[in-house]
């Protein structure tokens, strides 16, 4: 009879488990940030937990797991809404190299060290410090590098993301909010506020996509 209740058990939670991961959406395990990583930690304890409890009932395991589940889908809606909470929970992307310089008091905050900027520029085919436009750390621990010459972009991040100025981008662009706001009122935008996404182009041009009208 044990090995019966083992069984069920164990197909309920991975029943739910493929549901609940269903439910809180599609990302890479290295788009995972700080929240959701504990989110899973919690997820798979409670679930070894109840399965290897032989007196755990399965609604005292699942009541905490929803729980669980429940905050994080309203954290990822207001993750969604608000760009401050998205900075919060997941930190700006830190520009390791800009212009062939090192940042080396980024590098020192981020306990980022030499040999792994060394090895992680390897991997990406480039040999010369000199030789980098941009090479940014990651929310995943990625850095992601791109050549002089092969830019298209003045900064390889959206200068306005959900209607809202990234600060971080518009100090790295070397521009201020004026000129966003004068340029974008030159393509018919009257505010921020209705762009989704603005990407400066390598010769000082912006592209610029809308915020659908539908999409509240």
């Amino acid at each position: 009879m044990r090995y019966v209740d083992l069984i069920i058990k164990t197909l309920v939670f991975l029943t739910s488990l493929w549901f609940f991961l269903r439910i809180m959406g599609k990302r890479e395990v290295g788009q995972l940030n700080a929240f959701d990583i504990v989110v899973f930690f919690m997820l798979s304890d409670i679930f070894s937990v109840a399965i290897e409890d032989p007196d755990k009932k399965i609604m005292e395991a699942l009541v905490p797991i929803m729980v669980i589940v429940l905050t994080q889908l309203t954290i990822s809606l207001l993750v969604l809404k608000s760009n401050k909470i998205r900075t919060f929970l997941e930190q700006d992307p830190a520009f390791i190299i800009k212009n062939g310089k090192i940042d080396q008091k980024l590098m020192k905050k981020e306990r980022y060290n030499v040999d792994d900027l060394m090895q992680q520029l390897r991997i990406s085919g480039v040999d010369s410090i000199s030789d980098v436009k941009f090479a940014v750390l990651e929310n995943s621990g990625v850095l992601s590098v791109i050549q002089k010459g092969k830019e298209k972009t003045l900064v390889p991040f959206p200068i306005i993301r959900d209607g809202e100025i990234d600060k971080v981008v518009l100090k790295q662009s070397e521009k201020d909010e004026q000129w966003v706001k004068k340029e974008i009122k030159k393509q018919g935008y009257l505010d921020v506020s209705e762009i989704y996404i603005c990407i400066i182009e390598k010769d000082d041009k912006l592209l610029i996509i809308p915020k659908a009208k539908e999409i509240k």
